[in-house]
């Protein structure tokens, strides 16, 4: 029930949690040395409030726990995060308490507000058990961040005007000797973009006429998607006749939501031939997600949430009744398949191969034109080859491209047991001043055995003209 509960609260909770068990703790090294100078008794030496950190960032390997569950990782929208920087003032006077400059005026703000010091003492007995048994519980008692929060919704919060860093806060003096006014220094920050970014702000401390402190504050921020996919390409190299289907996965994960509120996606095939065959989204178990998170297999800060996508690639469709069995046609294979969630927000990840057999280029490889004077054009002939002695071979013009290459297969030869072909290629004069299209191909139909297949060989070059 307990672990159940601890569950439920959440990252935001447990970093009450943290708070409830570190902030005090760090302030409590007994009495301060040095505080006044002899000859100034309203003069103090060092920070004029003490704070317990100025930098917050997330790391999973700190043994601050503060930053080892700051929640840093947020998706790129106007709302407004804000963290918290605890100071004390343990002196007998005032402080003078501003804000002199900021990293990014568009995405950067701060707050100030002072608490209670009956507030915090009743905070202070309250956390008190949590605070003692740290070292050999690895979670606190949920009285900790319940105490942190409504300690929080008690404070009065002003802001702090950048544009006019003359004007201030005052934090009361110490009401005695052992009894230090609390105070937290919030900085808002709002995630503008996606990747890491350090916000900072500076502040300043005084006191009386003394001159000012300056301190600066950062925070390390990370701006992601909703929700992310990888691989963002998969390749599965070659593909050749008889291949067991290629069994893979897609990861779906986000940095922002939980199992809970990340929901199940819809997963879709750009050519719905049968091909490509994906299964049911499995939902990550926490050893998954905290594995994933500790090794920064995907580069995320955290893993929050995310789902296993099977994915199945065939080279041959079984048979259904008395149809023939359909199978990929030789050469380049892509199929795009397209992740779908949380409304219109989508993700489209790369399936490519190399389907060989049949029939193979000699020499292995593309049709490669080179460069060639695009002036005078180029005529080229490769060879084309295959083990099956009853294969028929014919070229399918319609689906050659560019249309302004000409190209003639030749007859069948046979060479040493193997059936051969001679392709001719021509580029016309002046027809090609640059890189060939991007689909540039020569497309054959093959037969043998009862099946037919297409075969598309990628065609490559350059035409130049020179003097350009």
């Amino acid at each position: 029930m307990r672990s159940n509960l601890l569950a439920g609260l959440g990252v935001g909770m447990m970093l009450a949690v943290v708070f409830g068990v570190t902030f005090i703790g760090q302030y409590t090294g007994g009495p301060e040395k040095d505080i006044v100078k002899p000859d100034d008794p309203a003069a103090i030496v060092g920070l004029p409030l003490l704070f317990a950190k100025n930098e917050m960032a997330y790391d999973p390997t700190s043994e601050d726990l503060d930053k080892k569950y700051f929640n840093g990782t947020f998706e790129v929208t106007d709302q407004l995060h804000k963290v918290n920087f605890w100071f004390k003032n343990p002196h007998p006077q005032p402080v003078s308490f501003t804000v002199r400059g900021r990293s990014c005026s568009a995405c950067t703000s701060a707050n100030v507000a002072v608490a209670d010091p009956a507030a915090m003492k009743r905070f202070e007995a309250q956390t008190a058990t949590a605070r003692l048994g740290v070292g050999a519980a690895p979670v606190p008692d949920l009285l900790t961040p319940m105490a942190h929060l409504a300690l929080l919704n008690s404070l009065t919060w002003q802001p702090l005007n950048f544009e006019t860093p003359e004007l201030g806060v005052t934090i009361p003096a110490a009401p005695d000797a052992d009894t230090p006014t609390w105070g937290v220094f919030q900085v808002v920050v709002k995630v503008t973009g996606v990747g890491p970014k350090r916000l900072a702000a500076e502040v300043g401390m005084a006191v009386g006429k003394s001159p000012t402190v300056k301190q600066v504050f950062g925070v390390t921020i990370f701006g992601a998607a909703a929700f992310d996919v990888a691989p963002r390409k998969l390749e599965l190299g070659d593909f050749p006749e008889g291949s067991e289907p290629r069994v893979t996965e897609l990861l779906y994960w986000s940095a922002t939501r939980t199992q809970e509120e990340l929901p199940t996606p819809s997963v879709s095939v750009n050519l719905p031939d049968g091909f490509v065959r994906v299964g049911g989204a499995l939902p990550l178990t926490a050893a998954e997600l905290e594995s994933l998170t500790a090794t920064k297999a995907l580069g995320a800060t955290r893993v929050k949430g995310g789902f296993r996508i099977p994915l199945t690639v065939l080279r041959k469709l079984p048979l259904t009744g008395t149809a023939a069995a359909a199978q990929l046609d030789v050469g380049p294979f892509e199929r795009q398949v397209g992740i779908t969630s949380l409304g219109s927000s989508a993700v489209s990840v790369a399936v490519t191969a190399n389907v060989t057999g049949v029939l193979s280029l000699r020499g292995g490889g593309v049709i490669d034109l080179e460069h060639f004077n695009g002036r005078s054009g180029i005529n080229k002939s490769v060879v084309v080859v295959s083990d099956r002695a009853d294969l028929v071979l014919e070229l399918v013009p319609d689906e050659c491209y560019p249309k302004f290459v000409k190209v003639a297969l030749g007859s069948v030869a046979e060479v040493a047991g193997r059936r051969e072909w001679a392709i001719k290629l021509t580029v016309p004069p002046d027809a090609c001043q640059s890189d060939l299209p991007p689909g540039s191909a020569v497309v054959l139909r093959a037969k043998s055995g009862g099946e037919t297949v297409k075969v598309k060989l990628v065609m490559k070059g350059v035409g130049f003209v020179r003097g350009r």
